[in-house]
């Protein structure tokens, strides 16, 4: 199986995110490094660029919307 080419979390709809949301993403950051996959997050809020970024998140600028990337779990895998 191989990974996709890059997986991206679109953050548009998310209007305020939490300590253990950033959390999260910081710990998906570290672990798609470790895997050597590509993880990307787009339109992100400014409100919501400077935590993820002191958490190690970078965010990309505003993307046009494109067809979602199923997640890949062991699920179905």
């Amino acid at each position: 199986m191989t990974a996709p080419p890059n997986t991206v979390l679109d953050l548009s709809a998310a209007g305020d995110i939490d300590d253990a949301g950033i959390d999260l993403l910081a710990a998906v950051r570290t672990y798609a490094a470790h895997r050597g996959l590509a993880f990307s997050v787009i339109n992100a809020r400014l409100r919501l660029q400077d935590p993820l970024l002191a958490a190690g998140v970078r965010t990309s600028a505003p993307q046009a919307a494109s067809a979602p990337v199923p997640l890949h779990t062991a699920a179905n895998a």
